[in-house]
């Protein structure tokens, strides 16, 4: 429930001198795992697969046996790195401009950094391609990503994969040798080696960008599970292979800290965004759960949660089994770490004495999980894609009611025989959605012009629109449509440049982009349609005759626009939204 807990501390973000930090702060790792299931883990039962150093990792740590994400990773990342819901935050699905954090909201690594910590990510974001929602806009210092969801998608370079990719150094592209999650791994030791010798506490955060689609992994690692079955279904030995490599660089990890004399003053935490991504893996093993990503269903978000700080006095080896959710972890910290905060409110709460005390139980509390599933139904209607949850009970699609203790599978919909509960349930939803439903629909604004990057560039990711048929280079035939809310922060003359292949493949426009059209008008607050009813402030046609882009010279005041930028056959129809806009102001 919205304003479950409150932090008030002293504000103190000048004057913290990192040196003096030393030895009394914890350094603080978080590692994300993408589409990593409860069940694929071998701790967990998991007939097939093995992770010596994951289940070592359990074992040494306190672990969760109710703890839940989002479905879906970019809500779970804002949730975890914000402490507040989805629809309060902003990042609310995986695309269609909703994939960003408000940018008032506060953040993990700002909170860090004013306390004398040194930032770092390396790995998946997924919160924000664009100025000002990148992660060197929001709180780290030093940065290795790449854009979007995955390596092969039209935001990243063209025909990249998991192997040799190019990756955002800072904001500047650079091919790196080697295995994506590797190279994380590396980069991330590397760094942490430096803040070591230089006696500065540090916070990492590193989401891999493995165990998520595309399936690609060394066969070393997929050799094992190759050509296996388990009760008829097919091992996905890829899937498992990657898993396997990210279990490999966790026991690498480990190493480094012992090594680096960092171990014992470390917090480290270990979690994945959402259930199992994997069908062949969900029905080989997904312990006992009904659903996997994307399912509102116990399979879809309760995942593995690891925590270890040896110099913390934690229960290590114990599990907790109540309730607990991805926004407890920044409280959490927050409080561990004894970090000087302005007044905030967050949505989770601080486990801290749950987590060293066994007598001391995490509050029963209704958390509401919703997000949206933007190639379906981007509005966030009431009950779309919702779990409510409040110790046993699970209630979805407002007629659904499980007890998870009596039935884990989520198979007997017990809704009818307890209308106390779901009266309950159905009284704290309606309370939160009241205002969440506001907060959802606000948009979140791209920038170009003044502070941010001269010239912006917005691929589909960011458009308001359908996403299915834009995340990779390969689906560039079929016809997508969308529009892009933009904040012009500068008055002045632009030049908007329409593509459909991204700069530097020097790619032609086929013929079938036969006339490439823009149309700029005032935007229409929480609108999810197609920018094309309202008259427009500027409106032009041109011809393309296979040219590389489209280009149009505009003066446009500061304020809020929806640009659409479609092309069109030699009949003036639709044919497909550009799947990059380039914005350009010119001296």
């Amino acid at each position: 429930m919205r304003l479950l807990s409150l932090f008030a501390f002293t504000l103190l973000y000048g004057g913290i001198n990192a040196d003096d930090l030393r030895g009394t702060k914890p350094n603080v790792i978080i590692i994300l795992a993408d589409d990593q299931g409860y069940g694929d883990l071998s701790v967990y039962g998991n007939p097939i697969l093995k992770t010596p150093n994951l289940d070592r990792l359990c074992q040494e740590s306190v672990s969760f046996s109710q703890f839940h994400v989002a479905p879906m990773c970019t809500p779970t990342r804002g949730m975890l790195l914000t402490g507040v819901d989805a629809f309060y935050n902003g990042a609310t699905g995986v695309a269609s401009g909703m994939t960003t954090l408000r940018k008032d909201l506060p953040m993990a690594p700002q909170f860090f950094k004013q306390n004398g910590y040194r930032t770092a990510l390396f790995g998946k974001w997924h919160l924000g391609d664009t100025y000002p929602y990148r992660p060197q806009d929001r709180g780290f210092d030093d940065v290795l990503s790449f854009n979007g969801s995955m390596i092969p998608l039209i935001a990243n370079k063209m025909n990249d994969s998991y192997f040799n990719p190019h990756l955002l150094k800072n904001g500047n592209w650079i091919k790196h040798d080697g295995y994506i999650t590797d190279i994380f791994f590396d980069a991330a030791m590397s760094w942490m080696k430096k803040q070591n010798q230089e006696r500065k506490p540090f916070f990492l955060f590193l989401p891999t960008p493995t165990p998520h689609f595309p399936n690609q992994v060394a066969n070393k690692y997929a050799k094992p599970y190759k050509n296996r079955s388990h009760k008829g279904e097919e091992v996905p030995a890829n899937f498992y292979g990657m898993i396997a490599n990210l279990d490999e660089n966790m026991g690498r990890l480990n190493t480094f800290l012992e090594d680096q004399n960092l171990h014992k003053n470390t917090i480290l935490i270990y979690l994945s965004d959402n259930g199992t991504q994997s069908h062949q893996a969900y029905q080989i093993h997904n312990a006992g759960m009904r659903g996997k990503k994307i399912s509102p269903y116990d399979g879809g978000h309760k995942v593995p949660l690891f925590i270890r700080w040896p110099a913390g006095k934690l229960m290590h080896g114990q599990v907790i089994k109540q309730l607990a959710t991805v926004q407890d972890i920044l409280p959490t910290l927050i409080d561990f770490c004894k970090l000087k905060t302005e007044n905030l409110a967050f949505d989770g709460i601080s486990i801290v004495s749950t987590l060293r005390d066994k007598n001391k139980k995490i509050p029963e509390r209704t958390i509401i999980n919703q997000y949206v599933v933007v190639w379906k139904d981007p509005s966030g209607k009431k009950w779309d894609h919702c779990s409510v949850m409040r110790g046993p009970w699970r209630m979805l699609s407002a007629t659904e009611l499980y007890n998870i203790h009596e039935d884990p599978t989520q198979k007997n919909n017990i809704f009818s025989q307890h209308p106390e509960i779901a009266q309950q349930l159905h009284e704290d939803y309606n309370n939160w959605y009241k205002e969440a439903i506001k907060r959802h629909q606000k948009i979140q604004w791209l920038e170009a012009g003044g502070q941010a990057p001269n010239p912006a560039q917005f691929t589909a990711i960011d458009w308001m629109g359908t996403c299915t048929d834009t995340w990779k280079h390969a689906h560039s035939q079929l016809n997508s449509k969308g529009y892009y809310n933009i904040q012009i922060n500068e008055s002045g003359a632009y030049q908007i440049s329409m593509r459909h292949w991204p700069e530097g493949s020097h790619l032609r426009l086929s013929p079938k982009f036969a006339k490439a059209r823009l149309r700029i008008q005032q935007a229409r607050e929480g609108k999810f349609d197609n920018a094309n009813t309202a008259i427009p402030l500027y409106e032009k046609t041109l011809l393309l005759n296979e040219r590389q882009s489209a280009k149009f010279d505009v003066n446009l005041p500061k304020g809020h626009y929806e640009f659409a930028a479609d092309f069109l056959t030699a009949e003036d129809q639709f044919h497909k939204s550009a799947l990059h806009l380039i914005i350009k102001k010119l001296d």
